[in-house]
Parts: structure tokens; C-alpha cells; sequence
């Protein structure tokens, strides 16, 4: 899926993207912020050093477990809350 949002930057070169990295609520908020950060920096440096993305057409941001699409109750909701967002940038 990273390749395919390369692709679309390549084919598209005006546009800009936000990374939204979330987590589930499990371990404390600096552990979640060090794997959302993580997780942002691999899919930043591969766009950026492996696909020619130009760095200043993407924003990063590491937002933790602050916005769960669903209960972390289960093991699958806690999936599922593991996710990053790829949101068109329009400023």
C-alpha cells in the first residue's frame, strides 16, 4: 500500500499528504508516541530516500491512542485502532 500512495504522489506531483499514526491505549502514552513516531519515520524515509518523494510534501503526525475508531475492549478492536491515515493536505 506504501507503493501505491508513491505511485499517486509520482503520478500527481502537486499533491500533499498527511501520515496520521495511531495506536490502541495499551502502554503509556510516551510508549505510544515512540511507536507512532516509529512507525511515521519508516513510511516517511521510504517514501522520501526509496520512491523520490519530496519531503515537504508530507506531514507527519503522531497522535498516539488519543483518537480510537473503536473500544479497545477486544484484541481486534485493538487492531484496528493500529492504523495510520493518509489524508490529502489542502493548505
Amino acid at each position: 500500500q506504501l507503493d501505491y500512495l508513491a505511485e499517486l504522489l509520482l503520478r500527481y506531483p502537486e499533491a500533499r499528504i498527511e501520515l496520521l499514526a495511531h495506536t490502541d491505549d495499551a502502554g503509556s502514552v510516551r510508549e505510544q508516541s515512540i511507536l507512532t513516531r516509529a512507525r511515521l519515520r519508516t513510511m516517511g524515509l521510504h517514501l522520501v530516500q526509496q520512491r523520490g518523494i519530496a519531503s515537504n510534501r508530507i506531514v507527519l503526525r503522531s497522535l498516539g491512542g488519543t483518537r480510537p475508531l473503536y473500544d479497545n475492549a477486544t484484541p481486534g478492536n485493538r487492531r484496528l485502532n493500529n492504523r495510520i491515515e493518509v489524508l490529502e493536505n489542502t493548505d
